[in-house]
């Protein structure tokens, strides 16, 4: 697992992140930063969506810090090797702010009333959908398994949101689904071997 802040002005240095605190209060002790990640050690990535997405990732353009120029290039360095890129939930805006997503088909889960992470990726064309009714609000289980995939990026619908007892658990297993999905579709062939996909519904 590699962690990533967000890091202007200073060098990038050491591989070794402190241990951190998710949102439900585990411990979490992330294995390096993705400044320090190479994409000829693993076999996939797969990033994960978070509230704050859109403080972390506004997709205004611009020159990107030294570390998301960093992690774009790691980004790059997946689908250059024909490793398929997985992004969940609200992280498929970090694709688009990566210029990346041109022509893809994408799914997104955009609560933000407004559809700013939508328009984040059509922004740098790709073509994009939401789960009916899920513009502000979570959206029905149904589609927590599903997702789009094309040219070796799969984006998966999962809500992010501060969830608890049975809730979690549900949550919990929504990311294990898409988890599970991902592994499907990698098992399917290499990446340019995969057909466009649309998610049901």
């Amino acid at each position: 697992m590699a962690a990533w802040q967000e890091v202007r002005g200073a060098t990038l240095s050491g591989c070794s992140p402190p241990p951190f605190r998710g949102s439900q209060g585990e411990k979490i002790q992330p294995d390096t930063w993705a400044w320090c990640a190479k994409a000829d050690d693993y076999d996939l990535l797969y990033i994960i969506g978070t509230t704050r997405i859109q403080g972390l990732f506004p997709c205004r353009g611009g020159t990107p810090s030294q570390a998301k120029a960093r992690l774009f290039e790691l980004i790059t360095e997946f689908l250059d090797r024909k490793k398929p890129v997985f992004a969940a939930g609200t992280a498929p805006v970090v694709l688009g702010e990566a210029d990346l997503v041109k022509g893809v088909l994408t799914c997104i889960c955009d609560t933000t009333r407004r559809g700013d992470l939508m328009g984040c990726l059509t922004d740098h064309g790709a073509g994009v959908v939401n789960p009916p009714g899920s513009m502000g609000v979570p959206f029905p289980a149904e589609v927590w398994d599903d997702g789009a995939f094309d040219g070796g990026i799969g984006t998966l619908y999962c809500h992010e949101g501060r969830w608890s007892g049975a809730e979690l658990s549900a949550y919990e297993e929504a990311l294990k689904a898409v988890y599970e999905a991902a592994l499907d579709w990698l098992q399917a062939g290499a990446p340019e071997d995969w057909r466009a996909h649309w998610p049901r519904g």
